[in-house]
């Protein structure tokens, strides 16, 4: 095991966190990654709230650690989000927003279920991680709760 600050906040074992690649990020390779040690992330975007639930129900049946969750904010249905945000943050330890910047109110959802929030970038033109290289958005700063993955921009 190497103990970093990410391996803490997200209770992997090693820093690994997969990348959300689209359709191929799905409970199968993220419960691999999960159980190898990393963070198993599972894209969820476009989902209705029932389906993000069940996606990531079968991503956590494949390994007793950790998963997440990924928004890809610009193709997410506004009138839908908030409660497939709570279906997410129900179920796993981190709710990843990409290629955009979260509504605070989406990240206060997040935290009340217990589960740790990862800014998008209003920028797009930037790399999205790690912030700790590139800075962390005004509004990821004010809505971050301390000892959230990237608070006040510093990377874990």
């Amino acid at each position: 095991m190497l103990n970093t600050r990410f391996t803490s906040l997200v209770g992997c074992t090693v820093p690994l966190q997969q990348a959300p690649m689209g359709s191929f990020s799905r409970a199968r390779l993220a419960g691999a990654v999960s159980a190898a040690g990393g963070l198993g992330m599972v894209v969820v975007t476009g989902e209705k709230p029932d389906r993000v639930a069940q996606r990531l129900d079968d991503a956590r049946a494949q390994s007793p650690g950790p998963i997440g969750a990924n928004f890809f904010l610009v193709l997410c249905d506004p009138a839908t989000l908030p409660i497939c945000v709570a279906a997410a943050a129900a179920r796993v330890r981190v709710v990843d927003f990409f290629y955009g910047e979260p509504d605070p109110a989406l990240v206060a959802i997040v935290h009340e279920h217990g589960a740790r929030s990862r800014p998008g970038r209003s920028d797009r033109s930037k790399k999205h991680w790690p912030p700790s290289q590139q800075g962390a958005t005004s509004s990821s700063r004010r809505a971050s709760k301390p000892g959230d993955m990237y608070a006040g921009g510093s990377a874990c």
